[in-house]
């Protein structure tokens, strides 16, 4: 998911919690997310990371966006959403190690639950990658 900011760059989210408080956030999320897995159902779990790209393209994205595309655009924020299919609940091992594979190796704790835009911080949403399709 990009963000495009039209008007002013959004509001950089901090979070207050620590590396080690955001990862059993995040183990707990996993586990919890997965339990409908374990009647049979599969279950979709969603886990975001940001920044989605680095600051060097995404400046140059967002000048190559202003000279071909609109002046106005100010600021343009990565994102990247990562859909995971589990067909049974996952223990805290199994978090822990899905966990490990999705996060980036020196900064874990970028890897939350939740988005890392506020609804009021988006203007224009651009998602970007395959369609998702689960049957």
């Amino acid at each position: 998911r990009t963000l495009v900011s039209l008007s002013s760059p959004p509001s950089s989210s901090s979070s207050s919690s620590s590396p080690a408080s955001a990862a059993k956030e995040l183990i707990a999320h996993l586990q919890s997310t997965t339990t409908s897995a374990s009647s049979g159902k599969p279950s979709v779990v969603r886990v975001f990371r940001a920044p989605g790209a680095s600051e060097e393209a995404m400046a140059r994205l967002a000048q190559r966006t202003q000279t071909e595309v609109c002046k106005d655009v100010v600021d343009i924020a990565c994102e990247k959403c990562f859909n995971v299919l589990a067909t049974e609940s996952l223990d805290a091992a199994d978090s822990e190690k899905l966990a490990w594979l999705l996060s980036e190796t020196y900064e874990p704790h970028l890897l939350t639950p939740t988005s890392t835009w506020d609804d009021d911080d988006v203007h224009v949403v651009v998602e970007v990658g395959p369609r998702n399709s689960f049957s």
